[in-house]
């Protein structure tokens, strides 16, 4: 009875952190916390998107890169498997055309021996 065909095991989502040690010390990561008092600096592993306005002053710049970004999460199987979190800029308050993205904490735990992956955030980058 002949052996069955070798099957080719299906492609995983990338790793969110590389296994080595920052190169300096980094100060402990502060949460963008929900509400409308001012927001800490982002740690550095944060994509910055500027300029999100679709004419509407009432529209809400979070909501409006979360679905282009579902749009094209939809069509690129690569960045399906990249979960990320869109974060208000600056003060919920006050009127704004630019977000933050970042690596979602809670799919990626960090650790002390870790780094982030900012390269999982530069493929977000080019697609938006």
């Amino acid at each position: 009875m002949p052996a069955p065909p070798p099957v080719t095991p299906p492609r995983g989502p990338p790793p969110p952190y590389s296994p080595r040690t920052p190169a300096t010390p980094q100060p402990p990561i502060v949460p963008l916390l929900a509400g409308s008092g001012p927001k800490p600096y982002p740690a550095g592993d944060y994509l910055i998107v500027r300029g999100i306005y679709t004419g509407d002053l009432n529209d809400n710049p979070v909501t409006t890169l979360t679905k282009k970004m579902d749009e094209i999460a939809a069509s690129r199987p690569d960045l399906r498997d990249v979960k990320v979190v869109v974060s208000h800029f600056g003060r919920d308050d006050v009127p704004s055309t630019s977000c933050y993205i970042r690596l979602d904490p809670d799919t990626y735990p960090r650790s002390p021996d870790s780094e982030p992956r900012v390269d999982l955030l530069e493929w977000w980058l080019t697609a938006l």
